[in-house]
Parts: structure tokens; C-alpha cells; sequence
């Protein structure tokens, strides 16, 4: 006669889903182990987006209690699919939420010296500049560090472009998806 801890492991995810659904808390301590390493992978697809892993594993971890709360064998999906889903789209949706909270205005960051008057004001205006820059340019590849690095020094669009030996549609598309990325305003 197989144990318990061994039928549950055997036992597909969809009655997994089904007995979860029900308050079996074995069950669902199963399909927690079961979809671990499916929250991970998904985690480490977005570890450099300025979110804790461990945070990303935290909510890859809610998108599956979603998907066990949520699921309806009935409606033509499989667990593990659906599962899948619902942890990357809550994975999604709190690097979306974290993007929201650092959202800052690029002509703020490069207008920012024009305001110092004292020396001590110099220095803490420095720090705070030097913290907002380091916290945007984690999220960029080298290209957009350059272009983003050349634009909030006050760099025209085709200045940069030269700098950067390319065209001017690549730096304005480059400028956009940095604006879209970071939900940033940049007028």
C-alpha cells in the first residue's frame, strides 16, 4: 500500500487543484513543491529588473495560490498551464507595480542642478542625483545607459545620435522604450 505523502506526489494536479480547492492542506503543500522550480525559473527571468528575487519568488508564489483558487477543470485548460500563467502575470504585475513607485520625471533629474545654491545643497543635490541615476541605469542594457547618460546631460537628439553612431529614429524608439519600461515621463 503506497503512504500518503506518495499518492499525493503521484496524484495529478488537477485533482491536486481539486482536493486544494477543498482545504487539503497536503495537497497543497504538493502542488507547492510540484511548481517551486516553475516559480523560480519564472523569478530569474526578471532578477535584473530592479525587484528582489526573493520578492519575485514571494509573488510567483501568490500567482499559484490564485491558480489554485481560480482553476475549473472544466474549462479547458490543464493546472500546470494555467498555473504557469497566473504565476508570471503576478510576477508581471509587481514589477509593474515597483516600476509605478519609482516613476520620476527625466527634465526633473536634468534640471535638478540649476536649482543649488549653497555648497551643502551641492552636495546632498549630487547624492540624490547619483541614487536616482544609479537606480534607472539598472534597468537598462549598455546602449540605453549611454543614450540615457548623454540625454539628461542635455544632449539633442541628433548629438546623441553622432555620439552613438547611430541613427536618430534608433535613439527617439530608445528613448520611448526606456519611457515605457520605467513608466517614466520624458517631455
Amino acid at each position: 500500500m503506497k503512504s500518503m505523502k506518495n499518492s499525493v506526489l503521484d496524484d495529478k494536479d488537477e485533482n491536486l487543484a481539486f482536493r486544494a480547492q477543498n482545504g487539503d492542506e497536503t495537497a497543497l503543500s504538493a502542488i507547492f513543491e510540484r511548481f517551486e522550480p516553475y516559480i523560480r525559473f519564472y523569478s530569474a527571468q526578471y532578477k535584473c529588473s530592479g525587484v528582489d528575487f526573493d520578492d519575485l519568488v514571494q509573488e510567483g508564489g501568490i500567482g499559484l495560490v490564485s491558480a489554485v483558487r481560480f482553476f475549473k477543470s472544466d474549462a479547458g485548460a490543464a493546472f500546470k498551464t494555467f498555473a504557469c500563467l497566473c504565476i508570471r502575470r503576478q510576477i508581471l504585475s509587481a514589477m509593474r507595480n515597483a516600476s509605478k513607485r519609482d516613476i520620476i520625471s527625466l527634465d526633473y533629474v536634468r534640471n535638478l542642478n540649476s536649482n543649488v545654491e549653497n555648497p551643502e545643497d551641492v552636495v546632498i543635490m549630487r547624492e540624490r542625483i547619483s541614487s536616482v541615476k544609479d537606480a534607472l541605469l539598472m534597468r537598462f542594457t549598455p546602449f540605453e545607459r549611454k543614450l540615457f547618460l548623454l540625454y539628461i546631460e542635455g544632449f539633442s537628439y541628433k548629438s546623441i545620435a553622432k555620439e552613438l553612431k547611430v541613427c536618430t529614429k534608433k535613439v527617439d524608439n530608445s528613448l520611448q522604450s526606456i519611457k515605457r519600461r520605467l513608466g517614466v515621463l520624458i517631455n
